[in-house]
């Protein structure tokens, strides 16, 4: 009978570690998975940050295209005006 007994605390025992592990295991995985959702939501916005960045530095360049056109026809005028004075 002593020998059940202790086999069914034994069998409990490691029940019991088992379950331990399991919940180990589990905790492990939710925390994981929260963090990998939070790492694609920061490259998303990271992704986003690119794209704005990306069309404000085109949006620049077209600025700066259009300002350097002034310039030049600006110049070509006054140089036209000076021509025929």
């Amino acid at each position: 009978m002593n020998r059940l007994r202790e086999e069914l605390d034994r069998e409990r025992e490691e029940r019991n570690y088992f379950q331990l592990e399991r919940d180990k295991v589990n905790t492990f995985w939710e925390i994981t998975k929260r963090q990998l959702e939070e790492k694609r939501a920061e490259l998303r916005n990271k992704d986003r940050e690119m794209e704005d960045s990306e069309e404000r530095h085109q949006i620049e360049i077209k600025v700066c295209n259009h300002f350097c056109i002034f310039i030049y026809l600006l110049f070509a005028r006054n140089h036209q005006c000076d021509n025929h004075m």
